[in-house]
């Protein structure tokens, strides 16, 4: 069985726990230069077996916002009926499998974009693209989205969501990648945000032993 990043660093040596824990509690994982110079003298410490550790705390739960419960998942049941928005049908529902994948297919115009942009609002996305009423309809009217998630074991939530408002919190669990986010991953050089935080972290850490033997290569 595949162990997460905490269960994995429990086997690590101090420092690289340490190392974690930094990752972790830094702002977009990007740890400060006092930060790499403590891991630095942490690696030597460990290695010489003749120093103490600048400062050693172990990552733990809290460090991955992990509460005394496990996060429970989300998942969206239901998009739609939708009002106002596009030129999508207003009496139509594109559903979801709770687990598992759901392939959504159909021809040009059929709205696969607009329930994509509906997704991108109420989830996290790098971008989320501006929702649009029906040109051919009167202006003034407004926009509403039927939504049904679930969280965990719950019974399914149905919302009557108004995109002038907030989403809910727990839908920002659901990332949302499409083309548009992939072309600004590759334009502005921004970070792989959608990767899952566990991820996430110990690629920066991996970055940081890089950076560390780089160094004393140089050195």
């Amino acid at each position: 069985m595949a162990k997460t990043l905490l269960e994995w660093s429990g086997d690590q040596d101090l420092w690289t726990r340490d190392s974690l824990r930094r990752v972790a509690a830094a702002s977009d994982y990007a740890v400060s230069d006092d930060d790499l110079v403590a891991i630095r003298k942490n690696v030597i410490a460990a290695a010489r077996l003749s120093e103490e550790l600048v400062e050693g705390e172990s990552l733990d739960r809290g460090h991955l916002g992990i509460s005394s419960n496990e996060t429970r998942r989300t998942a969206i049941l239901q998009l739609g009926p939708v009002e106002n928005i596009d030129r999508l049908a207003p009496n139509q529902q594109l559903r979801f499998a709770p687990a598992g994948i759901t392939l959504v297919y159909g021809e040009n115009g059929s709205g696969k974009s607009g329930y994509t942009r509906i997704a991108k609002r109420l989830c996290r996305s790098l971008a989320a693209d501006d929702l649009r009423g029906n040109v051919f309809a009167e202006s003034g009217n407004a926009r509403k989205v039927t939504v049904r998630y679930k969280v965990g074991d719950d019974e399914p939530i149905a919302l009557e969501w108004d995109p002038q408002t907030d989403a809910p919190g727990v839908l920002q669990q659901i990332s949302v990648f499409d083309s548009g986010n992939a072309r600004l991953y590759v334009d502005t050089k921004n970070r792989v945000a959608y990767l899952p935080k566990e991820i996430a972290i110990l690629e920066h850490h991996g970055e940081i032993c890089q950076r560390l033997s780089q160094g004393s290569r140089d050195g």
